[in-house]
């Protein structure tokens, strides 16, 4: 299972584009992002500053700051939120 860190502050701002698997959000005590995916082909990625944009072709889970600010775009296979205190905001996700 292919592994990605961005270094971060301890509130970054983390947009999710699309997710088309089971997707996996966990608070973490540490100033990075941490990706863990089930597939590394198709992953999109884009890191400027304290913001990161994320795409992910498949089962994706995400280690993030506690208070990091979070958008959803898109979650196809459900999404699960875990140990969170910043903002979030779940646009769209598929309903099993």
């Amino acid at each position: 299972m292919p592994k990605l860190r961005f270094e971060t502050s301890d509130s970054p701002v983390i947009t999710i584009d699309q997710v088309t698997g089971e997707f996996s959000l966990k608070g973490q005590n540490a100033n990075e992002v941490v990706l863990k995916t089930s597939v590394e082909e198709g992953l999109e990625f884009d890191q400027q500053g304290d913001a990161l944009t994320l795409a992910c072709p498949g089962d994706c889970t995400l280690y993030v700051p506690h208070h990091a600010t979070i958008r959803v775009e898109q979650a196809a296979g459900g999404a699960r939120l875990k140990s969170l205190d910043g903002d979030y905001r779940l646009v769209r996700l598929a309903v099993s």
